[in-house]
């Protein structure tokens, strides 16, 4: 083994040795600027790996999260943690990369599967309300000191997803992408019709709350009729039966 390899290994070895020594709660401060809005319940094992019984994520509660450190990233300049958060029947995994004297951090890699009756329960803020789950796979975030995407790309997907709110549809599947266009939040997506709609369209969300939903929708075969009479809201279809929607708002 080389002396450089060598003094690594004995570095690692002597943080190793300091970290499982020490009291999990050493780990509250970096984590809760890892993940902005965290706010843990008390802390079990080490600051290597270890537990968080309880937290709270915004206004969503959470079951636990769970942490591991990796030290190596240490000798590189890196804080990087693993972090499982569990919240009833929603489940997500992040691999999270802090450089050291840089106050933003970087999502790596975000997986999870979220059920949207749990998320409506745990945010009482959000304007939809709805049935299903929320898949994410390999979503890669960048974001600033105040938890805002400077850069986002990843896959999303609905399943069996049923809106009951601000009116009841049937959505049943829809496919998605994440990224982010001139410092906003985009979601493009596609429906393919084994719902109530099919089409595609794109919403967009500023840091300021301010957002934009705009779509091609129509009437998927077999919808009910309702369906065809609230696309008739945003104006009249047309020559191929798709119905142009326009919004703009903010979100609170």
């Amino acid at each position: 083994m080389s002396p450089r390899r060598l003094l690594a290994a004995g570095a690692v070895a002597y943080l190793l040795a300091l970290a499982l020594g020490a009291p999990a709660e050493l780990l509250r401060a970096p984590l809760q600027a890892s993940l902005p809005g965290l706010v843990p319940g008390p802390l079990a094992g080490h600051p290597v790996s270890g537990r968080a019984e309880g937290a709270r994520l915004g206004t969503a509660r959470l079951d636990g999260v769970a942490w591991r450190l990796r030290p190596l990233g240490l000798l590189a300049g890196r804080v990087v943690f693993e972090i499982a958060i569990d919240g009833g029947p929603s489940h997500a995994e992040l691999r999270i990369t802090r450089e050291v004297g840089d106050p933003g951090f970087v999502i790596e890699r975000l997986d999870g599967e979220i059920d949207l009756a749990w998320l409506g329960e745990a945010v009482p803020s959000l304007p939809v309300r709805g049935t299903g789950r929320l898949v994410v796979e390999g979503a890669s975030v960048s974001l600033d000191p105040g938890g805002w995407p400077r850069s986002a790309d990843g896959r999303l997907r609905l399943a069996a997803a049923d809106l009951q709110a601000p009116v009841p549809l049937t959505i049943g599947s829809a496919e998605g992408r994440i990224a982010v266009d001139d410092a906003r939040l985009a979601i493009a997506f596609a429906l393919p019709g084994d719902g109530d709609l099919v089409g595609e369209g794109r919403a967009v969300l500023a840091p300021d709350g301010r957002a934009t939903f705009r779509a091609e929708l129509a009437p998927a075969p077999g919808a009910d009729r309702g369906v065809a009479d609230l696309l008739r809201l945003a104006g009249r279809p047309r020559d191929d039966g798709r119905f142009a929607i326009d919004w703009s708002g903010r979100m609170e």
